[in-house]
């Protein structure tokens, strides 16, 4: 099953409830550490991070706490199975 939450002009999809929970924990920090770290290289096996793939917009003030505010209700919503 899939999880679709459109907020900010961005659609976030989580294939779980506890990727959903995971993005509300990385919304709620208003301070990340740095980003600064190597994009795919498979030969040495990095990844990029799901939250480094985020447009910049919807990370930063207002669109944060609407962010925020719109995926806690979602979770509500799908944990309850409306």
């Amino acid at each position: 099953m899939a999880y679709f939450v459109r907020v900010a002009g961005f659609t976030f999809e989580f294939a779980s409830l506890d990727q959903l929970r995971e993005c509300i924990e990385y919304f709620s920090t208003q301070i990340h550490p740095s980003s600064r770290e190597p994009v795919f290289e498979p030969e040495k096996g990095h990844w990029q991070r799901w939250h480094d793939r985020l447009p910049a917009f919807i990370r930063k003030g207002s669109r944060r706490e609407r962010v925020l505010k719109a995926l806690r209700k979602a979770l509500q919503e799908f944990a309850n199975g409306d």
